[in-house]
């Protein structure tokens, strides 16, 4: 049997055990997906362990200490230094992050053309880091805003090697085309928290929130109270697995997909 891992602190909340293993049943496959809660001082121990298993996520808090200790990284791991998808090939660790894939196909056909648009990126972990990268080379004007200005500000330097003038730090307050929260606020401890702070003047068109449960977070009920379009991070999840998957050597059929999205979407 082969294993595969989602790594992180707090994992209560996930979906992902149950789309992988929902996956490799339809698909009779023998593997298990299993979540694995670590303190940070045990992640290199398990990274190791990691070159004789299947593969493996990486969610918060992990994704730019993964990278670290990673033997090469791919894509979007590469240009943004956090890794969501570990692939162990021929005794190495291969590093590659999905998320920015995911989030693209989960905004594909919702949103407008983005060339040209506002777009404010609340946080600046890893989510944020891949989130602001894709989005400024697709042509948006990437605002970032974090309780930690200087994060914040270090991320649009960042992203600006990659895209010239793509990204500033900024402050939440105004209107704009699309707003991202990629901040934990909104899930598990934090439910009742939004990233937007208190008495902010804040109006968006499209909110998207990564978070996926609950399905709405007080982020998006505030977004859909001031008329703005809102989706949650459930197909930004979906896409983001799969493509993992693929990394690992995994392919399924369209009608087995088919069939376990309706079956997440009911979680």
């Amino acid at each position: 049997m082969k294993n595969y891992y989602l790594l992180g602190e707090h994992l209560g909340h996930s979906f992902s055990a149950e789309i992988h293993n929902r996956l490799f049943r339809a698909q009779k496959t023998d593997a298990q997906y299993s979540l694995l809660e670590l303190p940070e001082n045990r992640i290199k121990e398990k990274l190791e362990q990691l070159k004789n298993q299947g593969g493996a996520n990486v969610t918060i808090p992990y994704k730019q200490t993964a990278a670290l200790y990673m033997d090469e990284l791919l894509g979007d791991a590469q240009a943004t230094g956090c890794v969501n998808t570990i692939i162990p090939k021929n005794g190495r660790l291969i590093g590659e992050n999905t998320d920015g894939e995911g989030f693209m196909r989960a905004l594909a056909g919702w949103t407008g053309s983005l060339k040209g648009q506002k777009a404010l990126i609340l946080g600046a972990g890893g989510a944020a880091h891949v989130i602001a990268y894709r989005l400024a080379l697709a042509g948006a004007r990437v605002h970032i805003w974090a309780r930690r200005g200087a994060q914040a500000m270090a991320l649009a330097e960042q992203i600006n090697r990659f895209a010239p003038g793509g990204a500033q730090s900024s402050a939440p307050a105004g209107k704009w085309y699309l707003a991202v929260n990629a901040t934990p606020a909104g899930m598990g401890n934090l439910k009742d928290l939004s990233p937007i702070p208190e008495n902010t003047a804040f109006e968006c068109e499209y909110a998207f929130d990564c978070i996926y449960n609950p399905s709405k977070t007080l982020f998006l009920r505030q977004a859909e109270e001031k008329g703005a379009q809102i989706q949650n991070g459930l197909a930004m999840l979906w896409h983001q697995a799969i493509k993992s998957q693929e990394l690992w050597g995994n392919h399924f059929d369209d009608d087995i997909l088919n069939r376990v999205l309706n079956e997440v979407k009911q979680l």
